[in-house]
């Protein structure tokens, strides 16, 4: 067998080549991780929102929160639940909850800027018990019965009057900002929260656009969702668990993401692919001697096989070596865009992880191994006569 030491030296006396074929794989290893880490991002940012351990109830046929909508009487009825957790007052752990869309506009921005859509969530004292993955981070709570609100982490300082101690403007009235809470990265901290009866007050609504509830065990869902499909008066209203809800909300854009990177993936990818073939190619017409040589000292068509093989694989994992760790510094940034389910805005960051990096390392040998492969095979096919004479 030939050593692995002859494939290196060989790439080493053609640099040129060699870091044509690595740049053009390298930025192919790019998209497909970026794609994966922006796909992963998303889902994150929109499954964190949710628990097992709670659930929601919305108006059958709802495709959001905000275009929901369970009424006061219904509020009641849930309330009185046997599912329903309590706390250590024994208090049931529900709060009926308004969710709106603001228009905002964006700090810096001038009078021509649209704006963008920023949910709004009215919130009740049980709110904060129930999600408790939530963290007031600086400032305080909003008082109940009061204007003030608090911003997500993401919302602060990216729209007009979204930091601590100022105020936002919208629904006609001002709003004061009095703290800053966080969601473990999930998009709540896309949110302004506030008083529930204030927002209520604000947008004239009279009930609220959805429930959220503490389960008192792993098996209550499933009692909650007999139980209001067999009642009249709540027969209108369907429950989620929470964190499928949630999940559920980022699906279309997640498959955007993929459906997107695919496409500029395979486009990247089959450049990438015949480049790196055209380079092998060309090399085995300059190396017809050599592969000559090889032959004529004993070695046969198998291992001269191998030589060429081993050259695209050290390529591929070079080249998903440097796009991976390129691609890993998105995760230092933090990117908004706009859900095409709530019709409002979230922030998430690129997610990488062991997963996205072996994904693309599988993904870069496959390159190199297509385009590879048939100039190898070319090689090793060469007869050694007119190897041998090849100038």
């Amino acid at each position: 067998m030939i050593p692995i030491s002859y494939s290196v030296r060989s790439l080493a006396r053609r640099p040129l080549t060699s870091i044509m074929t690595v740049g053009g794989l390298s930025l192919v290893v790019f998209v497909f991780a970026a794609m994966l880490m922006l796909s992963r991002g998303v889902h994150d940012a929109m499954a964190k929102n949710g628990s097992p351990k709670n659930a929601m109830i919305l108006r059958d046929g709802a495709t959001s929160e905000a275009v929901s909508a369970v009424g006061r009487d219904q509020f009641r009825l849930l309330q009185g639940s046997p599912e329903v957790a309590a706390d250590a007052q024994g208090a049931p752990l529900i709060a009926g909850e308004i969710v709106v869309i603001s228009d905002l506009p964006r700090s810096g921005s001038g009078p021509d800027d649209p704006g963008a859509n920023v949910g709004v969530r009215g919130i009740a004292p049980a709110s904060l018990q129930i999600r408790d993955t939530v963290k007031l981070v600086r400032g305080r709570l909003p008082r109940p019965g009061t204007l003030e609100v608090m911003v997500g982490s993401a919302v602060e300082g990216r729209y007009k009057g979204s930091r601590l101690g100022e105020s936002l403007s919208f629904a006609r009235r001002d709003w004061p900002v009095v703290g800053v809470f966080s969601a473990d990265g999930s998009a709540f901290e896309s949110e302004i929260w506030g008083d529930q009866q204030s927002i209520a007050d604000a947008y004239n609504r009279q009930g609220f656009t959805d429930v959220v509830l503490r389960l008192k065990d792993k098996d209550a869902f499933s009692g909650l969702s007999t139980r209001l499909a067999a009642d009249p008066s709540l027969s209108t209203l369907k429950p989620w668990r929470e964190d499928l809800f949630f999940d559920a909300q980022s699906e279309t854009l997640r498959q955007f993401i993929v459906g997107l990177g695919a496409f500029v993936t395979v486009i990247f990818a089959l450049a990438a692919g015949f480049g790196a073939t055209v380079t092998m190619y060309s090399q085995v017409s300059n190396r017809l001697r050599e592969i000559g040589t090889l032959r004529a000292i004993g070695y046969r068509r198998l291992p001269v096989l191998s030589v060429f093989l081993r050259e695209a694989i050290l390529l591929s994992v070079l080249a998903a070596m440097i796009g991976t760790a390129v691609a890993s510094l998105l995760s230092l940034a933090s990117f908004s865009t706009l859900n095409n389910q709530s019709f409002t805005q979230i922030s998430f960051h690129f997610h990488f992880g062991p997963d996205v990096a072996l994904s693309a390392v599988i993904f870069s040998l496959a390159m190199g191994l297509l385009g590879g492969f048939v100039p190898a095979l070319s090689a090793a096919r060469q007869s050694i006569v007119n190897a041998v004479r090849a100038r």
